[in-house]
């Protein structure tokens, strides 16, 4: 392999999304160009720049060479190559329609788990024909004609070999032939070859790969597999076992777009602590580890973190989301905080975001992506109102009512939350009167959605604040002391109440700030400004 020593053309890069088209063509022999620009383009100039900063100056030659060559695989690529799967495993038993199940290889929390709905959905397949691993009984095993396991990378095949013994223990081997498939997106040759020889088990895979940096004692290449040790020490240590090449030494670069499989080196996907710099590492992309019942949990957390850093885009994001909405998570609501909830909804109005720097944000929605986030987003904020009911803890109430600054990301009419996110408060106050002397303040608030959110509930709530003399008291305060936004907001509060006209003197209207739908739009207008715009 040949490093290269010059690597200005990869800040260029970043500095100029333009640069690799105009400087340097595709089809270059030596640089995968066109992986490397579609990696900026999901990561980000900022994130790059982190990751790249942890490493030394002589060593970022290497570190740019992992970049090159990491293999990423968007959600396109992995339905594409699960139909393709699924076509050619057809075409060599002559599929008739007869007996067959699909199960997801490993236990609650793997991959293959996952990787069966992406199979199913991309196939067409019904729910029915799928089992997991553990409800593969020997009773099934007899009577179905064909059983074809799921799984998204062969790494070592160690996975495959182990599920192999587990599955001669429910029934002999010489009943077994022919009668096993394993289907995968993409695997090494040596996991390949390591299922072949020890397994009865057919594997089709669509892509077989060698590793980029494969090595071994005498490799010409071994000044990688020092820069491996030294930033990647520490970082995945499973039993004790320092693998800073992956899992089984594999020492792959393979990502897909909803998580990273252990055999990638760790320094693309760690958060662990750098043995060597005795810091947290701060990584590329974010792996989901988490094993067991609380995989959907973890799935989240990554799908958060791949927002926040830009790394998700709007195909990917309704594959995930409709993954969770299978999971039945209304059914679960009790495994999950209002405060996660609430970052749940936040990655589902993000994007809403008209500007397409920021976030990983859309110019264009196609429309049943953008209806499906719809759908994502109120169900997330009733959920929360769920939970809060149920806590009576004030603080989740809180985590509801921040659900107004969802209006900041608002770009059309259709997709306007404060009249939801209003619905949910005051549902929520009906079993908690109490709390409306809390909104009362928020009238105050410096944050205009929370503002003018307080000021919509409030307007809905006549009958409620008639009820509690003290909520009466401060608002005539907040009346007296509040900001010109606030006065003004409080005034029409207590003329609903007083059944009177607003008396808005003395109040400076340039300094009133409403969100109003302006030419099918969400506004920031000052109130001063509304005859300008005909509202």
């Amino acid at each position: 392999m040949i490093i290269e020593e010059d690597i200005t053309w990869f800040q260029n890069a970043l500095n100029d999304t333009g640069y690799l088209d105009s400087k340097l063509g595709y089809g270059n022999a030596i640089m995968p160009y066109t992986d490397v620009k579609k990696l900026m383009s999901i990561l980000g100039k900022q994130k790059i720049e982190q990751w790249l900063e942890q490493f030394e100056e002589a060593d970022k030659k290497y570190a740019v060479e992992l970049f090159t060559n990491i293999k990423y695989y968007d959600s396109t690529t992995v339905m594409n190559n699960l139909r393709l799967a699924y076509y050619d495993w057809k075409t060599r038993v002559k599929y008739d329609g007869q007996d067959i199940v699909f199960v997801g290889l490993g236990g609650p929390g793997k991959s293959g788990q996952l990787i069966s709905y992406l199979f199913r959905t991309a196939n067409d397949i019904p729910p029915m024909h799928f089992l997991s691993f553990e409800n593969l009984t020997e009773k099934v095993i007899r009577k179905k004609k064909y059983i074809v396991l799921l799984d998204d990378f062969i790494g070592s095949g160690s996975q495959v070999s182990t599920a192999w013994l587990e599955l001669i223990n429910r029934v002999p081997a010489d009943q077994l032939k022919g009668k096993f498939f394993l289907i995968a997106i993409a695997g090494s040759f040596k996991g390949v070859r390591t299922i072949e020889q020890t397994t009865g088990i057919i594997p089709i895979v669509v892509e077989k790969r060698k590793s980029t940096f494969w090595f071994d004692e005498d490799d010409n290449d071994k000044p990688m597999v020092l820069f491996f040790q030294k930033y990647g020490s520490g970082l995945y240590t499973p039993k004790s076992k320092d693998c800073y090449l992956g899992w089984e030494n594999s020492c792959e670069t393979v990502v897909f777009f909803y998580n990273v499989p252990n055999n990638t080196v760790p320094i693309i996907w760690s958060t662990g602590k750098s043995a060597t710099s005795g810091k947290d590492w701060i990584p590329l992309f974010n792996r989901a580890i988490t094993t067991g019942k609380k995989i959907k949990l973890e799935l989240l957390s990554v799908l958060l973190q791949k927002w926040k850093s830009s790394q998700l885009f709007a195909e990917d994001y309704m594959i995930v989301s409709k993954i969770l909405v299978e999971t039945n998570i209304s059914k679960r609501i009790a495994e999950y905080t209002c405060e996660y909830l609430f970052q749940l909804s936040e990655i589902a109005t993000a994007f809403y975001q008209t500007n397409s720097g920021g976030g990983g944000g859309l110019e264009v929605h196609p429309l049943e992506v953008f209806r499906f986030l719809l759908r994502i987003r109120d169900d997330y904020i009733k959920y929360i109102a769920d939970k809060t009911i149920q806590s009576k803890d004030f603080n989740d109430f809180t985590i509801l009512f921040n659900c107004f600054k969802f209006e900041g990301y608002s770009a059309k009419q259709e997709s306007i939350v404060q009249p939801i996110v209003k619905e949910e408060v005051c549902r929520t106050l009906s079993s908690h009167p109490r709390w409306i002397e809390k909104v009362i303040p928020l009238v105050n608030s410096e944050n205009v959605y929370i503002a003018n959110g307080a000021f919509r509930v409030l307007m809905s709530s006549r009958e409620l604040l008639k009820t509690y003399v003290d909520a009466i008291k401060n608002l005539y305060l907040l009346r007296k002391n509040g900001t010109h936004n606030a006065r003004f907001f409080v005034e029409h509060v207590l003329a609903r109440v007083d059944g009177r006209e607003p008396d808005l003197e003395e109040i400076d209207l340039r300094s009133v700030h409403m969100l109003v739908n302006c030419y099918g739009s969400i506004r920031i207008i000052p109130v001063s400004d509304f005859n300008r715009f005909g509202i």
